[in-house]
């Protein structure tokens, strides 16, 4: 089911001073493919439309543009415009100007305020053990080698910055911070194999690292664990329901309001969804075997009518019980069966409790994640992505998705794609070179072309792929 509001259209002029490009969505089917030779911009669009619904107002001044028109489904539209001022002192500020589209027709401008960005780049410079200035307007980070400028710097560490400070990067009147918020924007960029630190560490407390150190996280080992904790808050959840319902048990079947008793016949069919159920879970290892013995459900054609009114209350509970693991199951069903039907036959993903993602091969001897094949990891963590990360009713931004990956693997990411947005609920963008991710969805392409000869051939590769 779509979301009440999306991204209907995208216009940019002058990219890079070269390219004119306008996307209409394909929202009805929620997926529209970004499709075209190096150097049209495929990329940078995906992240001026991330830094607009972000308020990264620095990274929309930084890249060559001159206007950018977004309208969305509800009519509401929002014409950016962007002016690169002159090197000259006494000249015009470098600013950027937002035009609502909608009948009043308020602008708000911005512009970079240098002594306050300045400040902001002294705080962070201050407070993060890890950067260390090499320039006058100039920072490295010690742990990856990547160097900022100011605005770089302070897009980057944003997030440690005081509420007061933050301020003075983004004062958007009402009207663009409500368009804005209408759109929840989820970027998944090319390098997604490694990561900067464990997921959500709080950056303000990693003092112990040694200067010039460089650290980098495995993203897979790091949805691993994500995963396992997922699965503990699951089954913590879970189990205050069982013991909630517990706990009320003999008052609700003695004192309670009843309902109505089943029979003999819906009773085992329940119990027997209930057994399956559970099986389900233990096979993607979300509940562990047990030992007990195993309940008789053809003891139930000798049931009384009191017995029955007892069964039909603990089969309803049981079903409650279970239904706290349905979000959970069906994500992970999801992950396995896309991984596993990939995988086969020389290794197997499993969920596991204890460890999160776990993969061994057909000895059942355990394989390290990092020893995963790159198209493996890279397979494995943009479905986790999808699938855990993006909040209902995103827009989601993919970058290349076919990095890594095997001819026949790109053919099925489509119908994959599909299948995760029907559990999460989101509309896509993704920017790729291949005619095979496209396949016969030549209906979702917008092509980003040179010329219209260009086009054409990509439609062909596409249409033949």
């Amino acid at each position: 089911m779509a979301p009440d509001v999306q991204l209907a259209r995208i216009d940019v002029t002058d990219l890079f001073g070269l390219f004119n490009h306008r996307v209409d969505l394909r929202t009805s089917e929620r997926v529209t493919i970004l499709h075209g030779p190096n150097g049209v911009g495929k990329t940078v669009m995906l992240r001026l439309i991330q830094a607009f619904f972000n308020g990264q107002n620095e990274v929309l001044l930084e890249t060559n543009f001159k206007e950018m028109t977004l309208e969305l489904t509800d009519g509401r539209g929002v014409m950016v415009a962007r002016s690169a001022g002159s090197e000259i002192p006494e000249a015009k500020k470098p600013l950027i100007r937002f035009l609502s589209l909608s009948k009043e027709f308020e602008t708000h401008e911005w512009t970079r305020d240098r002594a306050e960005y300045r400040r902001l780049a002294v705080f962070i410079d201050n407070e993060i053990p890890y950067v260390t200035r090499i320039d006058e307007e100039l920072w490295s980070d010690d742990r990856t080698g990547d160097t900022y400028n100011i605005p770089q710097l302070i897009n980057k560490f944003r997030e440690i910055l005081p509420d007061k400070m933050k301020s003075s990067l983004i004062a958007d009147p009402e009207w663009l911070r409500e368009f804005r918020g209408s759109i929840k924007v989820h970027l998944v960029e090319t390098q997604r194999l490694l990561s900067v630190g464990p997921e959500r560490e709080d950056i303000r407390y990693r003092s112990r690292i040694p200067p010039h150190r460089k650290t980098f996280a495995s993203t897979v080992k790091a949805y691993s664990v994500n995963l396992q904790s997922r699965i503990a808050s699951a089954l913590a959840a879970y189990a205050e329901h069982s013991q909630s319902l517990d706990r009320s048990f003999p008052q609700r079947m003695l004192g309670g309001p009843r309902t109505q008793t089943l029979g003999t016949f819906d009773l085992k069919d329940r119990m027997n969804k209930l057994e399956q159920r559970r099986t389900q879970l233990k096979k993607i290892g979300l509940i562990e075997d047990d030992t007990s013995y195993p309940f008789d459900i053809n003891t139930l054609d000798k049931a009384t009518a009191t017995q029955n009114a007892v069964m039909t209350l603990y089969v309803e509970d049981t079903e409650s019980k279970l239904s706290v693991l349905d979000d959970l199951e069906h994500k992970v069903d999801l992950l396995l069966g896309n991984i596993n039907r990939k995988f086969r036959p020389n290794k197997r993903l499993r969920a596991d409790r204890k460890s999160g993602l776990l993969v061994r091969d057909k000895r059942e001897l355990r394989i390290d994640l990092d020893s995963l094949s790159s198209g493996e990891q890279h397979e494995l963590v943009l479905i986790y992505d999808l699938l855990f990360r993006v909040k209902p009713n995103s827009l989601v931004l993919i970058d290349e998705p076919e990095l890594s990956l095997h001819v026949t693997w790109q053919k099925e990411f489509l119908k994959e794609l599909f299948a995760i947005i029907n559990a999460v609920n989101f509309d896509v963008i993704l920017a790729t070179h291949s005619p095979f991710i496209v396949g016969d969805r030549v209906d979702l392409m917008v092509p980003l072309a040179l010329e219209q000869e260009d086009m054409q051939v990509i439609t062909l590769a596409a249409q033949g792929s």
